[in-house]
């Protein structure tokens, strides 16, 4: 099963650094491969929506990148920050970049 990632017609019009940025993601429950190599750029301004079935891995993504699966690997960058090897909350509290703040 696969999960798609579809995004709006508005999000195509936004522009700049990326405010996620996630490259090869694995994720892991316990012994259970669960997540392989999802890609996923979100800019600033952009809508975002995982569609897909159930079991196709919608949850697991968002949980992956939150910190809340056992094991990961690959790389997730909030506002250019490396976050996948951060404890949840000190990525999740960290100040904003100027690049992320409301216009």
């Amino acid at each position: 099963m696969e999960a798609v990632i579809e995004k709006t017609a508005a999000s195509h019009a936004a522009t700049g650094a990326p405010v996620l940025e996630i490259s090869d993601l694995h994720a892991w429950y316990g012994e259970s491969h669960i997540l392989h190599g999802v890609n996923l750029t979100v800019n600033k301004g952009e809508v975002v929506s995982l569609l897909g079935r159930n079991g196709a891995g919608r949850t697991t993504t968002l949980r992956a990148i939150m910190g809340l699966t056992g094991k990961r690997r690959g790389s997730i960058k909030v506002n250019g920050v490396e976050t996948i090897r951060m404890p949840t909350w000190a990525w999740a509290t960290a100040p904003r970049s100027a690049a992320s703040s409301p216009a």
